[in-house]
């Protein structure tokens, strides 16, 4: 598939995303489109037509699997998407792991090892690496009479992507603040664009932090993600906004709704 010379990022739905390079090859971020049993019709966020044929991707090079959590990884989108378009699968090697114990998928990184934090050699002119995360990584199983059931699942990574151009993405999954986000992110690979899931409620970044987290990162632009969707989240990203106008006021935001993209 031709590119446009650009580097598009489309916001899918929550933390679900599509990163298309310059020369046309198709990232897709943590793809949880259909249902799970905490949410049977699948991911509110997301346009059905993505829920009715994945498809509608058009192409899928990569998958960036941060972690194993139900709102990030669904094992029957996975299978219709690898079977659709056999990408390769960047994923830690727990959840690698993980995902091969319950399905047939074997096209994971490193000959199906999956990786670490550290630089992968380029696909395609593309490099990433993977990168600390402060966060867990859980299968979370619904019993009988409501009661939970959980294992770990290894540790959660975010992604540094550097396209064709040399335009760099720093995607953060659900990271808390950690120094890592200046000394190892924001110092060493410099992200160009910070795509920052800022839904607070105890589970990453949020309001204050998450505008704190833009100023460690230092990027020329952020891209908020990862709210909206569970009640005990900021329903919206006003409250990082504000924070952002405080702590990061020369970043540009670009709020995507689902569906919309940006190119760079």
């Amino acid at each position: 598939m031709a590119g446009n010379g650009k580097v598009q990022i489309q916001m899918i739905g929550f933390a679900t995303l599509k990163l298309t390079s310059p020369e046309g090859k198709v990232l897709l971020v943590d793809p949880w489109l259909t249902g799970n049993a905490f949410f049977p019709d699948g991911n509110p966020a997301v346009p059905q037509a993505y829920k009715d044929d994945v498809g509608a991707f058009g192409n899928v090079d990569i998958i960036l699997q941060t972690h194993a959590h139900f709102d990030h990884l669904n094992l029957k989108d996975l299978i219709a998407i690898s079977e659709r378009f056999a990408p390769i699968i960047l994923t830690p090697v727990e959840t690698a792991v993980y995902i091969r114990e319950h399905t047939n998928i074997e096209n994971f990184c490193n000959n199906g090892w999956g990786m670490n934090r550290g630089p992968l050699p380029p696909i395609d002119g593309i490099s990433v690496s993977g990168v600390h995360c402060e966060h867990t990584s859980s299968e979370i199983v619904q019993l009988e009479g409501g009661r939970l059931r959980g294992r770990d699942v290894g540790d959660p990574i975010g992604f540094v992507v550097e396209f064709e151009n040399g335009f760099k993405v720093y995607i953060s999954s659900d990271t808390g603040l950690c120094s890592d986000l200046k000394l190892v992110i924001g110092d060493y690979y410099k992200p160009d664009l910070a795509i920052l899931n800022i839904c607070g409620g105890g589970f990453t970044v949020g309001g204050d932090s998450a505008g704190y987290a833009v100023k460690m990162i230092n990027p020329k632009y952020v891209i908020p993600a990862h709210y909206g969707v569970f009640d005990v989240m900021d329903q919206t990203p006003d409250n990082f906004l504000a924070a952002l106008k405080t702590h990061a006021p020369d970043v540009k935001p670009f709020v995507l709704e689902p569906g919309e993209s940006v190119d760079f």
